[in-house]
C-alpha cells in the first residue's frame, strides 16, 4: 500500500493522518482524523487497508531521509 501511495504522491497525507490518528483520542476522543487540502479542495482520510504497524516501521526511514535531504541543503 505504501508503494502505491508513493506513486500517487499520497505518502505525506498518509504520514500526517497516521500521526493524527495516533494522538486523536487525546485531542478529540472517538473522532476520525481528516486532512483537508484547501488549495486543491480535497479531503484525505486514512485508507481502508492501512496497517498501522507497517506505517510505524516506514515512518522512521522517511524521517531520516527528510533530515538527510534538508541537512545537506543547509
Amino acid at each position: 500500500m505504501i508503494r502505491r501511495l508513493r506513486e500517487t504522491g499520497g505518502t505525506s497525507a498518509l504520514a500526517t493522518l497516521h500521526l493524527m490518528a495516533r494522538h486523536m483520542d487525546a485531542v478529540l476522543p472517538h473522532a476520525e482524523p481528516i486532512l483537508v487540502d484547501v488549495r486543491r479542495g480535497e479531503t484525505h482520510r486514512m485508507p481502508e487497508g492501512a496497517k498501522p504497524d507497517q506505517i510505524e516501521q516506514w515512518l522512521p526511514g522517511e524521517a531520516a531521509a527528510f533530515q538527510a535531504i534538508w541537512s545537506t541543503a543547509a
